[in-house]
Formats: structure tokens, sequence, C-alpha cells
């Protein structure tokens, strides 16, 4: 990594963690733009920086909200993989992604990761004993913020990339 691209995902890192706890709450469902810098990161350096962010990002927010516990690491896999696979995608087309192909990156991502986040509710949910009526609606309110963010994240990172490819060159991620 060069020196650019790594106080960049650093950086990016930081701006996660500050997003995680800035949210909007509607009743019971939580609104945050927290994997947004993950996708940015992803998309303009590829799926090692992408991975690396969602892991490092999601670690941090994990110990500082719960602690390291049972299921920290899996925890942080879906954001990690969230990164891992919206970099492959930008990598596998050279970065240089059309407004549809960034839409497609985010809605299938967040999907994947959705479930992913479902499945580890659940998994959380039979650990630790939780009602099963609260892990159903925690799971159905997931799913509404989940679309809802999904939909904003394809209305403002198409601009978001196409002003960061402007000040950051190609030279800097044609390397990977």
């Amino acid at each position: 990594m060069r020196t650019k691209e790594l106080t960049t995902c650093a950086a990016l890192v930081a701006i996660y963690v500050v997003l995680k706890y800035v949210s909007f709450d509607v009743g019971p469902v939580k609104f945050t733009f927290a994997p947004f810098p993950i996708l940015v990161g992803a998309m303009l350096f590829g799926p090692f920086c992408g991975f690396v962010i969602g892991m490092l990002a999601e670690g941090i927010v994990q110990m500082i909200t719960y602690g390291i516990g049972v299921t920290t690491l899996l925890w942080m896999l879906p954001v990690g993989l969230r990164g891992l696979m919206s970099g492959a995608y930008a990598k596998k087309h050279h970065f240089e992604l059309n407004t549809l192909q960034i839409i497609l990156n985010v809605l299938i991502t967040g999907l994947v990761v959705t479930l992913l986040n479902t499945a580890l509710l659940y998994l959380d949910g039979m650990i630790f004993g939780y009602p099963v009526q609260y892990t159903a609606i925690a799971i159905i309110m997931r799913f509404v913020s989940s679309v809802v963010m999904t939909a904003m994240y394809c209305l403002v990172l198409p601009k978001t990339l196409q002003l960061i490819r402007r000040a950051v060159p190609l030279t800097a991620r044609q390397s990977h």
C-alpha cells in the first residue's frame, strides 16, 4: 500500500467509527451512513483496502460498544466482506464504474450484509437467550433500515466517487 492509500484508508476507518455513532432514529429503526466509507475505500482502492477498512472499523466499534465477546469476530466479518466484495467488483471493472454498476454493487453487497447480520442476530439470540419476538422484530427493522440506507448510498455514492477520483490520480489506483 502506498502512503496516500494507507492514510486514506485509516481516515475512512475513523469516519466509519464516528458515523456508526451518528445515526438517525425513526422509532425503533436506526439509519446510519457508517458503511459509506467502506464503499468509498473499496471502490477507489480495491478489495484489500475495503476488507481492511471494514474489519478494522467494525472491530473498533464492537470493542467500544460491547467489548470483546464470543461473537465479536463474527460481527466484523459481514462488514469486511462488504468491502471485499465491493472492491473486487470495482477492480474487475478497472475502478471505472458507471452509476448503474455502483448501484448494483451497493444493492448486492447491502443485501449480503443484511442477510449475514440477520443470521448473526439469530445466532446471538440463540447463544444469549434473547426472546424470539425481540429477534424477529429486530430483523424486520434491520431490513427496513437496510433498504432505505441502500437507496441513500445509491444517490450519493456515484457523485462522491467522481469527486474523489478528480482529487486522487488514477495512477494511485492502477497498481491494484
